[in-house]
């Protein structure tokens, strides 16, 4: 995605992407999965709505000299409780989406286009498995994004962001929670509560592999859970995780 396009750009871009990502099977897993994914994706630089590496596709409803109020989304991969052996018998973990708004502040912008920016996202969290939509809570991630385009005076872009993550009791409970029909010896039952979730580590470098149009992506997570509110869960089994995609 575009840090600051040129002035000709076209208001849109459609094309076809694809990925691959080992990460885990939810926050606090001790199991990891590989996806492979192909995706179609589109670009568009209106004035409202709006799509780049510095925010992700949102739509702009305030903007102003270092200051922008908007309705940004994040989601999450399924995870198949067959396939876990601490959820084992369990329902599965499905699509995880979310939607809320963001008010994003530029600290620091300089002529080169390096950036960093704080924002603070309030975000409703949905799940599905492509037959229903179930509210799952609410997100309030504060995060804080440094965007370094032209790498090393190359045509690579790079970002590090670093969120801090906390949820409401029925976010907890989608992840953590133990109903007492699927309680066993080695997993008691578990009422989560409200709390810090996770600290996220992120970091991501682009740069074109053949004009025009062709860009390989890398992306790295590193997440620490230690002192997350529900840590007792028997479904928490680890305090640190990480990913990569490409």
């Amino acid at each position: 995605l575009d840090a600051d396009p040129p002035a000709d750009s076209p208001l849109w871009e459609i094309g076809m992407g694809g990925g691959a990502t080992f990460t885990p099977d939810y926050p606090g897993s001790d199991q990891s999965h590989l996806w492979a994914i192909p995706f179609p994706y589109a670009i568009y630089r209106g004035e409202i709505v709006h799509s780049d590496r510095r925010g992700g596709t949102r739509a702009r409803f305030f903007r102003s000299a270092g200051y922008e109020f908007n309705v940004s989304g994040a989601g999450g991969l399924p995870s198949s409780s067959a396939k876990n052996v601490t959820r084992e018998g369990m329902p599965d973990l499905e699509w995880v989406g979310e939607l809320g708004p963001r008010l994003m502040v530029d600290i620091m912008q300089n002529p080169e286009g390096k950036l960093l920016r704080f924002g603070l996202p309030v975000r409703a969290v949905l799940s599905t498995n492509g037959h229903h939509l179930r509210d799952q809570g609410f997100m309030f991630a504060p995060e804080l994004l440094y965007d370094h385009p032209n790498l090393f005076d190359t045509r690579a872009d790079a970002f590090v962001l670093v969120s801090v993550n906390f949820a409401d009791r029925r976010f907890s409970s989608y992840y953590y929670g133990v109903e007492p029909e699927f309680a066993t010896g080695i997993r008691p039952a578990f009422s989560a509560k409200a709390g810090y979730l996770l600290t996220s580590l992120n970091m991501g470098v682009s740069f074109p592999v053949v004009d025009p149009g062709l860009k390989l992506f890398l992306f790295s997570s590193f997440q620490t859970l230690e002192g997350a509110a529900n840590q007792d869960s028997p479904l928490f089994r680890s305090r640190f995780n990480s990913s990569i995609s490409m």
